[in-house]
């Protein structure tokens, strides 16, 4: 489920300001969906229910929201700032890489698309590989976002190509969420059709992982968020944790503060990998070591959350 973010209101009374900077970019879903949402805050409606209501399928709806989440207007539940046991000890943070900027709103005309084609032969393969991949063809509005696309990430033709075809196999072949698909690629540096079926690799394995921990908790949406799917890929291609792992965690979250959080969740799982754990042995040994009360040094995960939960919480105000 979502909700409007407070922030994106700014000195909007009605529809977030927010909503205007990406007027040209949403489609008709998009904007049926937001107003839906402004006109039912503090409505805790399901996904279905508001699908019958917009003359919409939940898919689509999904996708709807998902693009106003990826825009900063709609935040979801875990962005809530709860408790959390801190960390056995602080890991220098990696430097952020800069973020890509998002192709062009002023697209080149027919003319030049047509210029281009002709001076390069890949676009118009391209533009051919898409139209098999969509079963359609693709008109001025596709072949304009493709080109930028190329230009704006400097990705190669058949990377492209590949992003189109991930999109489609997933259901979302929109030119909205092919172009932000494409940034998010370019911004992790999968420029190569190598490196594009490694990430594609990535993203089926993190969705597998999703669907394994829906299975085991019954809990969470038929795809993960943007975010969960951040924290996932993190759980598992920084930290090496499996499932299980990530099932203690869960446990552990659901205990402390009877509800799923992912950001909660994060925590336990960032404390434990700076303790050294590494298997759900390694869990389960650390806490019978500490239930022995043995001296010497211990992973002691336990005590962190228990005073996670006993010191008195400090919720910090949202940066707007």
């Amino acid at each position: 489920m979502y909700r409007i973010n407070p922030a994106a209101y700014r000195n909007s009374l009605v529809v977030p300001s927010g909503v205007a900077e990406y007027l040209k970019l949403a489609g008709a879903e998009h904007l049926r969906a937001i107003i839906w949402m402004c006109a039912n805050l503090g409505k805790d409606i399901e996904d279905s229910t508001a699908a019958a209501q917009l003359g919409m399928s939940e898919r689509d709806l999904s996708d709807a929201l998902y693009f106003w989440a990826s825009k900063g207007v709609l935040i979801s539940d875990e962005t809530e700032e709860v408790p959390v046991p801190a960390p056995a000890e602080e890991q220098p943070k990696e430097p952020e890489k800069p973020q890509l900027a998002s192709i062009p709103v002023v697209k080149p005309t027919m003319a030049q698309i047509a210029a281009r084609s002709e001076e390069d032969p890949e676009i118009t393969g391209m533009f051919s590989e898409v139209q098999k991949i969509l079963g359609r063809t693709i008109g001025y509005d596709t072949q304009a976002t493709l080109l930028m696309i190329k230009d704006t990430y400097s990705l190669p033709c058949e990377v492209i190509v590949t992003i189109c075809g991930y999109a489609h196999e997933h259901g979302k072949d929109g030119t909205s969420y092919i172009s932000e698909l494409a940034k998010k690629w370019a911004q992790a540096g999968v420029d190569t059709i190598e490196k594009a079926l490694e990430h594609i690799l990535m993203l089926n394995n993190t969705d597998k992982l999703w669907n394994d921990f829906r299975a085991s908790t019954g809990v969470g949406n038929p795809r993960p968020t943007s975010k969960q799917r951040e924290y996932l890929e993190k759980w598992t291609n920084k930290f090496g944790f499996g499932l299980p792992v990530i099932l203690l965690a869960y446990e552990e979250t659901a205990d402390n503060i009877a509800k799923v959080n992912f950001k909660y969740m994060d925590k336990i799982l960032t404390s434990w990998h700076n303790s050294g754990v590494k298997t759900e042995a390694d869990v389960n040994a650390a806490k019978t070591e500490i239930k022995k009360e043995k001296t010497g040094p211990s992973l002691d995960i336990e005590d962190a959350n228990r005073r996670a939960i006993e010191e008195t919480p400090v919720f910090k105000k949202r940066e707007v």
